[in-house]
């Protein structure tokens, strides 16, 4: 905690029949002192990528989606000029193999090597793959995860928004 500098942590280890060992430490801010509990909520950012890959891959045979068609067919606007860039599917940004990465110090989008041929993290991939499904289903991203995955598991602490 002190070396990444987090005012607190919480830990549970997990096998197939449930939590075995659950631990918190610290404070949920330094300033206030409140104690970090099990029931205090934390925001996990990529780890809902799981939950938005099973739930469009959940649905592709009744909703028109396919993982394997180039994902610029179900946008309205191109996401990066390269040709090239109309070559990348929805499976290459739920493998994060799609090439897209973004420049800050140019403000752009780009491919930074043909889609397909290399791993790289792009949780900007996810984003236009998430506006992409939102536009074809005329469903929220917040929608869709609970009805496939949140509310059937009964996760109910858990949110695609802010508290």
């Amino acid at each position: 905690m002190e070396l990444y500098q987090v005012p607190g942590v919480a830990i549970a280890i997990v096998d197939a029949d449930g939590p075995v060992h659950m631990s918190c430490y610290g404070y949920t801010d330094e300033s206030n002192s409140t104690r970090i509990q099990d029931t205090t909520d934390f925001e996990a950012a990529s780890l809902g990528k799981p939950h938005f890959a099973y739930a469009i891959l959940h649905y592709r045979a009744e909703r028109p989606f396919d993982p394997s068609s180039p994902v610029a067919e179900y946008l309205r606007t191109p996401f990066v000029p390269e040709p090239e860039g109309g070559t990348i599917t929805g499976q290459y940004f739920l493998s994060h193999s799609s090439g897209l990465a973004f420049s800050e110090t140019e403000g752009r989008q780009y491919l930074a090597f043909s889609p397909g041929s290399q791993w790289q993290y792009s949780g900007l991939g996810f984003a236009l793959l998430q506006r992409a499904v939102e536009e074809l289903w005329k469903e929220s991203l917040q929608e869709l995860v609970y009805r496939t995955v949140i509310d059937p598991l009964e996760m109910e602490s858990t949110s695609y928004l802010p508290p």
